[in-house]
């Protein structure tokens, strides 16, 4: 998938990662369906020969960052924090995870604004 691992490489591809998507956007449906919306949760990393994953909570509040790999559960400073790590290390996603939005997890499309994590390199 990856043909380097160079920074621009990296930032480029985590730059193109949607916040939030409407299934109708990506798929035309063969009968009655409902649009959900979908909200980037986090992703597998991969670096060296070691996975790891950085996944966000979101609730009404607003979001939250934690690594969890084989040994711990780690809180974060927040998505600039894990783009910057991402690339200073030369650590490469390769599976993206999105939840679909449930108001009965305690948010909803109203919350969207509240949860948008910025994807650039400032």
């Amino acid at each position: 998938m990856w043909e380097d691992e160079k920074p621009e490489t990296i930032l480029s591809f985590m730059n193109m990662i949607p916040n939030y998507f409407k299934l109708s956007e990506l798929f035309t449906p063969a009968g009655p369906a409902k649009d959900y919306t979908y909200v980037f949760k986090g992703a597998v990393f991969y670096w060296g020969m070691h996975y790891f994953d950085y996944l966000r909570v979101i609730n009404k509040n607003g979001e939250q960052w934690a690594q969890i790999n084989d040994t711990f559960l780690q809180k974060e400073d927040g998505w600039p924090f894990v783009l910057a790590h991402c690339l200073r290390f030369s650590i490469r996603p390769t599976l993206l995870i999105f939840e679909r939005l449930e108001p009965k997890y305690g948010y909803s499309e109203r919350d969207l604004d509240k949860i948008h994590f910025s994807l650039n390199d400032d």
